[in-house]
């Protein structure tokens, strides 16, 4: 895409500006998960379990979050019903 002018750039500006939904975010750890799982799978080394482990933890918490802004979102839809 060849760029003329600022309004070109404003709807990739809008959508920056607007987070994620919890939904998305999922879907962003599981693709993220799936790449360290192959990332995992081809590597040799002897110490990847070290490495890795931090990178797991990170999308474990991101997944957590995620399914407990969903789970806050229906819990509170239910309320209203």
């Amino acid at each position: 895409m060849l760029i003329k002018s600022k309004s070109d750039l404003t709807p990739g500006i809008t959508a920056n500006k607007s987070l994620p939904t919890p939904e998305q975010m999922m879907v962003v750890y599981t693709e993220l998960e799936a790449v360290v799982d192959r990332a995992d799978r081809n590597t040799r080394h002897n110490q990847k379990a070290q490495a890795l482990e931090p990178v797991r933890s990170w999308i474990n918490a991101g997944k957590r979050r995620a399914m407990e802004q969903i789970n806050k979102r229906g819990a509170g839809a239910n309320e209203t019903n």
